[in-house]
């Protein structure tokens, strides 16, 4: 479920767990080669393609590394959901201090009311030090070793699904009314933000490795 592009994917790879040992495996399957059928999803994000894959007597071909390499592509992954997630949260918070400059209530423009202000306050000290937890876990990926590079995307993808969820949400609020309408971009960033929870794990499941990666 969820398959992101595999409509117009050539090569996807599948987890699976195969074998006398029941180890997880990864295997390559080539979409054009028979026995895939993939099936288009209406999902939350309109910005992105996901796809059910289903797969009967599809050839497979393993590959090396096991549960080892999976994890080392999850941590990539996670990552580079992360980094989306701050970019998504720097604009909404762009569009609502923009909006909250124009929209005026009560004869002056709604962004000089105290509320609107400590929405807009919160929102930037989330932002600022997850900026410098996910340029760690960056640099992790290439520099550091693999338990601390996973440690790393753990945190970062943790911490940047809630962000961008509680960002998102603050920003529709400072729109006002035209915030929860479809008349207004601001719904495909909040849409953006719920799926990116769920996408490459989920902050539960992202914690749990984290306390596994710990020894709790």
């Amino acid at each position: 479920m969820f398959v992101p592009y595999a409509h117009v994917a050539d090569l996807i790879i599948v987890a699976a767990r195969a074998g006398s040992t029941d180890e997880l495996a990864l295997f390559a399957i080539e979409t054009k080669a028979g026995g895939v059928k993939t099936t288009m999803l209406n999902n939350l994000d309109l910005t992105r393609r996901a796809s059910i894959l289903e797969m009967d007597c599809a050839a497979a071909i393993k590959l090396e590394g096991g549960s080892k390499l999976f994890d080392r592509v999850l941590d990539v992954a996670a990552v580079s959901v992360a980094a989306d997630s701050l970019g998504g949260s720097e604009r909404a918070l762009e569009m609502a201090v923009e909006y909250s400059k124009v929209r005026e209530q009560f004869g002056k423009p709604i962004g000089s009311f105290q509320a609107l202000k400590h929405a807009a306050a919160e929102i930037v000290a989330d932002l600022e030090p997850a900026r410098a937890l996910l340029w760690y876990s960056a640099y992790a990926q290439d520099s550091l070793p693999l338990a601390e590079a996973a440690r790393a995307a753990a945190m970062a993808k943790v911490r940047l699904s809630d962000i961008y969820s509680r960002t998102t949400d603050r920003a529709v609020l400072m729109h006002g009314g035209i915030g929860f309408t479809w008349e207004h971009d601001l719904h495909l960033w909040f849409k953006r933000a719920r799926f990116n929870e769920s996408l490459y794990g989920s902050p539960v499941y992202h914690r749990e490795r984290l306390a596994t990666l710990n020894h709790y």
